[in-house]
């Protein structure tokens, strides 16, 4: 598999960029202020960025505010003696501090931005436009810019979207199909009005009066691309619950899920780590009665292990908080016999309230992670990052675990919502440089799994991909071998009964049934249906449970409004 190029969706249908001169191209909103502050100043008197903007942004598109002299006046107590020529001396001071002002920082790489992508720009302002046109050969702009539409052009000023729309019709661009870039509450809802979405790009004057709302996004030309800035535009709003399917094939795959996690587990079990060399012959029959489709011998007993115990023990404990609880994940993992887990020891030989783990880099903190995959959407990875990091520290330290249980939980969450195996791999790639800096490391464990998965995409043969893991990454204990090689699997597509047998015919003894869980998890929810029942009724009947159940529990809390 080759992962295909950023689409740039978010560009198509953007013909033109229609953008504000004054606070956009330069800075001269903050000039303005900085001269009148200084004017203030002279008269012992504090002229805030507040106090300014709400001046500035007064009665806008209501007739004619009262003049800066005048609040200067009414902060004095007393008449200027010549309010006329301080206003002539600051606008002088502004002019000049204006034709040395450089262009907003990122503006320029916008303008060629749009110019690469055969977008047309143009200024649309309520300033002169023979003064834009001077500033913009000065910046050297002037050939990224189409036209001018400004003061001059005996148009309403801004929030009547006549500017706008004047514009437009020069382009000959639908609204529907041009972009605004503003600074202002008048700005914006001049662009608003007459159609188009808008860029708000707020700066030390406006930070405080803009909002985001339908058709209208923050940005900063300075810290993001304009094709990010347009993706955010492009992208629906987010809302509760916005991105998370729920209903029948939902529990059905968190089921199928949690069955396959338990049977690779179990399955596992049998084996015990044996080799190949080392399997008698009840052992050899078992997997090929589970290959044929046949009923599970007697010597399935359906006995689980730490992969399953912890992950039942987390699914129990969500379900009964109703939430992803770090305090009741811990009493939960201190109480229960893990069944072998041996950081599960050393957080029950830890005091006091709070245990974050000191080592571990082994794979015992992946499995459960599941059960965090099932509440989330796959646009809510941020959510789901934070809780599985904060339940993997209270056993595991390594980055490498960490990164592994991310990964894995990340697929879970695709796998659940019903996108192919390879859906995922697009999340991981884009999350990756945060998920290195929110463990503190594993960008490895990610690289490794993307790797093995296209190179493994289109071998349909299951005991080649058992071969390959097993002669190149290993199925030990640690994270970086044994969970690694259980993702690639489950991300394979390949069903249990093609897989499990060759998986558990190894040349080398290995965490099989960890590797084997991991797997099932995710082969289980992204096909619940490979998963034979009459294995699972076993383990069922072993352990007491309804897989069932469990995931209805599971269920509801994902499809709660808030957890």
């Amino acid at each position: 598999m080759t992962f295909s190029p950023r689409t740039d969706d978010h560009w198509e249908g953007v013909e033109a960029l229609l953008v504000d001169f004054d606070g956009v191209i330069i800075d001269s909103e903050y000039a303005h202020y900085q001269v009148w502050r200084d004017a203030f100043s002279a008269h012992s008197l504090w002229l805030s960025t507040d106090a300014w903007a709400s001046h500035w942004a007064a009665a806008r598109g209501h007739g004619s505010k009262p003049p800066i002299t005048a609040v200067l006046e009414k902060r004095l107590g007393a008449p200027l003696e010549d309010a006329e020529e301080l206003a002539r001396e600051v606008r002088q001071k502004y002019r000049a501090l204006v034709a040395s002002l450089p262009a907003r920082r990122g503006i320029h790489d916008w303008l060629r931005e749009a110019a690469a992508h055969q977008v047309r720009c143009a200024v649309v302002t309520d300033g002169r436009s023979d003064h834009v046109h001077a500033v913009l050969d000065r910046l050297r702009l002037t050939e990224l810019i189409e036209t001018v539409t400004g003061r001059d052009s005996n148009l309403a000023r801004k929030p009547a979207p006549d500017a706008y729309l004047a514009a437009l019709e020069h382009l000959g661009v639908p609204a529907g199909q041009a972009v605004a870039i503003e600074d202002s509450p008048h700005g914006i809802a001049a662009s608003r009005a007459a159609g188009l979405r808008c860029l708000a790009a707020p700066h030390k004057i406006t930070n405080h009066l803009l909002a985001p709302g339908p058709g209208t996004v923050i940005i900063d030309p300075a810290t993001m691309s304009l094709d990010r800035a347009l993706a955010l535009l492009a992208r629906p709003r987010h809302t509760a619950m916005a991105s998370r399917r729920s209903g029948e094939d939902v529990l059905r795959r968190i089921r199928g899920s949690l069955t396959g996690l338990a049977l690779g587990d179990a399955m596992g079990k049998v084996i015990d780590k044996r080799t190949a060399a080392q399997l008698d012959a009840e052992t050899h029959a078992l997997l090929d009665a589970f290959a044929e489709g046949d009923p599970p011998p007697g010597l399935f007993r359906g006995r689980i292990t730490d992969d399953t115990v912890l992950t039942l023990a987390f699914a129990k404990a969500i379900t009964a908080t109703g939430t992803v609880s770090r305090a009741a994940l811990e009493d939960e993992l201190r109480a229960v016999n893990p069944n072998g887990g041996r950081q599960i020891y050393k957080l029950k030989a830890a005091a006091g309230p709070l245990y974050v783990a000191e080592d571990g880099n082994t794979n015992g903190c992946v499995p459960r992670s599941a059960t965090l995959g099932y509440l989330y959407g796959p646009e809510e990875v941020g959510d789901l990052a934070y809780d599985v990091l904060k339940t993997v520290t209270l056993t595991h330290a390594h980055p490498d675990a960490a990164m592994a249980a991310l990964v894995f939980a990340i697929v879970v969450c695709h796998a659940v919502a019903g996108n192919s195996p390879h859906d995922a791999l697009p999340t991981i790639r884009s999350a990756l440089p945060h998920l290195i800096r929110l463990v503190g490391g594993g960008h490895a464990v990610a690289e490794t799994i993307m790797e093995y998965a296209a190179r493994l995409e289109h071998d349909a043969s299951a005991s080649a991909c058992a071969d390959q893991l097993e002669q190149t990454l290993g199925m030990g204990v640690v994270a970086r071998s044994s969970a690694v090689s259980g993702i690639v699997l489950g991300l394979s597509g390949l069903p249990p009964r093609q897989l499990l047998p060759h998986l558990f015919r190894r040349r080398s003894p290995g965490d099989l049934d960890s590797v084997a869980a991991i797997y099932g998890a995710l082969i289980g929810a992204f096909y619940p249906e490979t998963v034979p029942t009459a294995w699972a009724a076993v383990i069922e009947q072993y352990a007491g449970i309804s897989f069932t159940d469990i995931a209805r529990g599971l269920h509801q809390v994902r499809t709660k409004d808030a957890r």
